[in-house]
């Protein structure tokens, strides 16, 4: 197994970024504001806009595909156009990680997980 531990950084080697809680990488963009809305890009925010979506539906769709590309979030778009918060503000950047500890599901899958054996 000692093949494959883990060894230190070399000197030329740059560190992985930090993960936030939500598992993804902290965006080091300098908000300090803890109840800030997650950053959502301006192309795709333009081009899911262009086609006629509200503001709302492109911000959730820019964030749910990663801000990767207009096109991604386009075909989420579609795929979600009946749920019924598509519409709703995002909510703000780590409140869905407290909700767990506040007594919420614990769970992103919505089970109750006292209530599972």
């Amino acid at each position: 197994m000692e093949p494959y531990r883990g060894k230190p950084l070399s000197a030329d080697e740059p560190p992985m970024p930090e993960e936030n809680e939500g598992g993804g990488a902290a965006a080091g963009g300098g908000d300090s504001g803890g109840d800030a809305t997650p950053a959502v890009s301006p192309e795709i925010l333009a081009a899911v806009l262009g086609m006629g979506f509200s503001e709302n539906a492109a911000a959730r769709a820019a964030n749910a595909t990663g801000n990767g590309a207009p096109d991604v979030a386009v075909n989420w778009l579609m795929e979600h156009m009946g749920d019924a918060d598509i519409n709703d503000p995002l909510p703000a950047a780590g409140a869905e990680a407290g909700a767990g500890a506040a007594g919420g599901t614990g769970s992103s899958t919505g089970v109750d997980e006292g209530k599972v054996a």
